[in-house]
């Protein structure tokens, strides 16, 4: 038996849908057929083919994790709970059951957790294979979009009720789906005030739409001092949940904390975020990490809250049919940014030829660490990183001669070049992460890094997520094949052949919006081995590092005379910290008009135009 399914097909961006086996059961688990499902920051990851996805996923298989339907069969022993025909949901964290914290109780802490989607093949499908342990019995009063986004309510409801509430004055940095239904949570138990923080007024306007009465502020134009006077506030806040992932959001929840006040920590600090621990101290308080679910509790809770009246459903704005999941993953990549919201892609009724239908809920923080990359904001300031006295450069070395790896593992070329004229100038130390070349943007949007300088290309995609300094070199895109290759002479031959690309270029997106078929490697050495050992017909990649890379080869490849694209490099920076770009822009100014930038290009045998 045959049924549709979203799939991860290759180690590349996209999905696929396709047609495949339903899944054969193992004894103690259920087959359920998929009413809704939910796309969540994880997906999109996963979608985008990033750093997180390329060392977690394997590819092909079925992902999504977030979902509610109907059981149509089980198998051996099984919980008498449950039977054909009941509608229910599940814990996305499959767990071993048998280290400590399991046979505790404590499951969700387990170390040996799988994750459906994930680990294992997931729900978007007509049909998903779940371990009965992990069902949950749905209340069939209850809206069924509702468990189609228990996971990230579940997040903000274990986030929410790990304090005492009744009574107390709440402060919740991050306007995030999960902050704004964590504020929902706070009103429904009976909170005095709630204030939501965020510096995205997108962001703050859905809040009000979701959660009414809440008290929503933006603290890159409101002072919280200010907002607690006017609650009749003499003392601070009793509990903070920070769900931002922002450092500075965190040193504002610590200034206007009571003392013995209670933080839950949910969003994803970088490791460059910096605290005044005499304030935690002397403060007397409370802070504890938050991960996941409690299984079940965390569920019995959240159905407790939808039957007494909490209403969420707001936080719901946009529907699909799951045919055109591809709308739903490139809305989200465009809009996560700007204001969170979700999309509910729906189906019809059964009797109507029902189809599978997906709920997008942007940004979804938590249920896996990388997700902060699309939901929080952390970027350091330009007084943050001379008060920290470090600039962070995001780069991708075996860019030559943009980016080199020496023989000592340090990384030297024109962009280290570039970046240090920028340390000096701000007179701070230069900090170089080499890392994937597709995390650099994910992570200078997300504020691990301060600028990406890897002979980035300037284009409207990327835009969308980061800002760019002035451009600072011309370049093109360029075809590699072997010496011996007689039979491809232009770009147009290609259009019909298979080619090797470095993850993340605009090699890869001129491969995409032309149809070409191409598989991504690490870097362009990885991608020219491939073209020697005949996996790939031709390697395309930006001319400089084509050029090394056909010199280095010692007669085994040659370049095509045709340049494919003109694209001009420039650094990233995260939207919104319009100080520190202009500081990158005053230095590259600086740098051209003495002539020291074409001192760099002649350093490393570089050609340019003026």
């Amino acid at each position: 038996m045959k049924m549709d399914a979203i799939i991860k097909p290759a180690p590349q961006k996209g999905l696929e849908l396709v047609r495949k086996d339903v899944p054969v059961l193992s004894d103690g688990d259920a087959l359920v057929k998929i009413h809704k499902t939910a796309i969540c920051g994880t997906d999109v990851h996963i979608y985008n083919w990033d750093e997180w996805s390329q060392n977690t996923i394997k590819p092909p298989m079925t992902i999504g994790h977030e979902f509610v339907g109907e059981i149509v069969e089980m198998k051996g022993a099984h919980n008498k709970a449950f039977k054909v025909g009941d509608l229910v949901s599940a814990e996305g964290h499959v767990v071993c059951g048998s280290c400590r914290n399991c046979r505790a109780g404590r499951r969700h802490l387990c170390p040996n957790t799988m994750g459906i989607g994930v680990n294992r093949d997931g729900i978007f499908a007509e049909y998903a294979s779940i371990p009965i342990s992990n069902l949950w019995l749905c209340d069939k009063s209850i809206d069924e979009r509702m468990y189609a986004i228990f996971d990230p309510y579940g997040n903000a409801t274990h986030t929410a009720l790990s304090y005492d509430l009744v009574g107390e004055d709440v402060l919740i940095t991050g306007a995030g789906p999960i902050g704004i239904m964590a504020a929902a949570i706070c009103k429904h138990v009976g909170a005095k005030n709630v204030v939501l923080t965020d510096i995205s007024d997108y962001r703050l306007e859905l809040a009000k739409k979701v959660v009414p009465g809440v008290v929503t502020v933006n603290t890159k134009t409101v002072d919280l001092k200010q907002v607690q006077r006017e609650l009749d506030m003499t003392e601070g806040f009793d509990v903070g949940y920070e769900m931002s992932g922002s450092g500075i959001a965190f040193n504002q929840m610590l200034d206007n904390m009571i003392t013995g006040g209670k933080i839950a920590l949910l969003g994803l600090l970088s490791n460059s975020v910096q605290i005044d621990w005499n304030k935690v101290i002397f403060g007397s308080m409370q802070i504890k990490g938050i991960y996941g679910r409690e299984m079940f509790e965390t569920w019995h809770k959240m159905t407790a809250m939808l039957k007494s009246g909490l209403d969420i459903s707001r936080i719901i704005t946009d529907e699909f049919d799951y045919h055109d999941f591809e709308k739903g993953f490139e809305k989200m990549n465009g809009m996560q940014r700007a204001y969170n919201y979700s999309i509910i892609i729906h189906s019809k009724k059964e009797e109507e030829k029902m189809k599978k239908i997906l709920i997008a809920l942007v940004a979804i923080l938590m249920v896996l660490p990388v997700m902060l990359a699309a939901c929080g904001k952390s970027e350091k300031t330009l007084e943050d990183i001379k008060k920290a006295g470090t600039i962070t450069m995001a780069t991708c070395s075996g860019f030559e001669p943009f980016e080199i790896l020496g023989t000592d593992g340090k990384v030297t070329g024109v962009d280290v070049d570039i970046a240090q004229a920028i340390a000096d100038y701000l007179g701070v130390k230069l900090e170089i992460a080499d890392v994937d070349f597709d995390s650099i943007v994910p992570g200078v949007q997300s504020g691990k890094f301060d600028l990406g300088v890897a002979g980035i290309t300037a284009d409207d995609t990327r835009r969308k997520n980061v800002d760019f300094s002035v451009d600072y070199y011309y370049a093109s895109q360029a075809i590699i094949i072997l010496s011996t290759n007689t039979t491809i002479t232009s770009a147009e031959d290609v259009k019909k052949l298979t080619v090797g690309v470095q993850k993340g270029t605009t090699g890869a997106s001129y491969c995409e919006k032309n149809g070409i078929k191409y598989n991504s490697y690490d870097n362009g050495a990885a991608a020219c081995l491939a073209l020697e050992g005949d996996k790939v017909d031709a390697v395309i990649i930006d001319k400089v590092p084509a050029t090394k890379h056909v010199e280095a080869g010692e007669g085994k490849y040659k370049l095509l005379d045709e340049p494919l694209t003109k694209e001009n490099y420039a650094i990233a920076i995260a939207k919104e910290n319009k100080e520190l770009k202009d500081a990158v822009d005053a230095v590259l100014k600086q740098l051209t008009e003495s002539g020291k930038l074409y001192e760099i290009f002649d350093k490393y045998n570089l050609e340019y135009d003026k």
